[in-house]
C-alpha cells in the first residue's frame, strides 16, 4: 500500500499496487480549488524494505477546455439616436467561468483602444453604410478559446443626423 498527500491541501489518498513501484502514475480529480492553483503531490513507500519518499516533477490537474463563443448579438443603446453599441457574447465554458476580450472593427479594420464591451460611436467618425462588428475571444486562465467576429451592422444615417442603424 502506499499513500499519497497533497501538500497544498493535506488532503490524503491511497492506492495499492501489486509491484510496489514508485514510479507509476496515479489519477485523481482534484477540487477545484487546487486545480487553479496546482498541486504539490508526494508519495511515500510504505514497504519498511523499500522505504522512498518522492515529490513528483509534475503533477497534472483536470484538463481546462477552452471556452467556446457560439453566438454574438451586437445592441444599440436606442434605435432612434445610437451612440453606444453593446456586445453580448454567449460563451460555453464548460471548465469555468470565462471572461473575453473585445475588439471592434470599423469597415473590417480594428479601431484603436475600442477593447471594451461598449463602444461609443461619439467618440468616432460615422458615416453612412459604414459596419460595426466585434471580435469576441474567451478565455479561462491561460487557455484561450477561438475568437470569433459578430455579424456587422450598417449605419443607414449619420451626422449631422442622428446616427441610426439599418
Amino acid at each position: 500500500m502506499r499513500g499519497f498527500e497533497s501538500l497544498e491541501g493535506r488532503i490524503a489518498l491511497s492506492a495499492s499496487t501489486a509491484s510496489g513501484l514508485l514510479d507509476e502514475a496515479l489519477a485523481f480529480n482534484a477540487p477545484n480549488a487546487h486545480a487553479a492553483k496546482g498541486l504539490a503531490l508526494a508519495a511515500t513507500h510504505a514497504n519498511a524494505n523499500a522505504a522512498k519518499s518522492k515529490i513528483f516533477d509534475k503533477v497534472t490537474g483536470p484538463a481546462v477546455v477552452p471556452p467556446e463563443v457560439t453566438s454574438i448579438l451586437i445592441t444599440p443603446d436606442n434605435a432612434a439616436t445610437v451612440t453606444v453599441l453593446t456586445a453580448t457574447a454567449a460563451v460555453f465554458s464548460p471548465s469555468a467561468p470565462s471572461s473575453e476580450a473585445y475588439q471592434w472593427l470599423q469597415n473590417g479594420a480594428p479601431i484603436a483602444s475600442a477593447t471594451n464591451q461598449t463602444l461609443n460611436l461619439n467618440t468616432l467618425t460615422v458615416n453612412v453604410g459604414d459596419t460595426f462588428a466585434v471580435t469576441v475571444t474567451p478565455s479561462v486562465g491561460s487557455v484561450v478559446g477561438t475568437a470569433v467576429t459578430s455579424s456587422p451592422v450598417t449605419i443607414a444615417t449619420a451626422s449631422p443626423n442622428p446616427i441610426t442603424l439599418l
